[in-house]
């Protein structure tokens, strides 16, 4: 089951486009360590290991997100908060070789979420507050009472 969207917006577009340059550009090309030896880096350079671990995966773990929620800014937050939060919370700790389905899997979870909350916001805003039924009951309330005149 995919996920795919589609009517894509162009900031899609444009994020795919920056993605492909990114992969073509000297941040990604001078970054040869393989997803094991990343992991590995993160005991001995933290910062560096994280910084590697940000430049190669923030665009592709954005596009991917995309093309879930198929929302940009909603997206971009969803991979920065995943972001801060392998970093706050030290989970380069507890990964032990496959740093990428980690990243892949967390992102996916997220979007799903997000989905999750906008889908039950749309159908709380369909949703009547006490107030609006009670004048809702009223309103029925006094056309019946007419039509039984009308019909008396």
């Amino acid at each position: 089951m995919t996920f795919y969207h589609k009517n894509i917006n162009k900031k899609y577009y444009i994020l795919r486009f920056l993605c492909y340059f990114a992969l073509h550009n000297s941040i990604i090309k001078m970054n040869h360590l393989t997803d094991k030896e990343l992991v590995s880096l993160f005991s001995t350079d933290k910062e560096r290991a994280f910084n590697l671990f940000f430049q190669r995966y923030y665009i592709r773990l954005c596009m991917y997100a995309v093309q879930i929620t198929d929302d940009f800014s909603e997206s971009e937050d969803i991979v920065q908060s995943f972001f801060i939060s392998f970093w706050e919370k030290k989970l380069y700790k507890t990964i032990t070789d496959n740093l990428k389905g980690y990243a892949y899997l967390c992102i996916r979870n997220a979007s799903l979420k997000f989905i999750e909350k906008r889908e039950k916001i749309d159908s709380s805003d369909i949703l009547l507050n006490e107030e609006e039924y009670l004048c809702i009951c009223e309103s029925l309330e006094e056309n019946e009472r007419e039509q039984k005149e009308k019909e008396l």
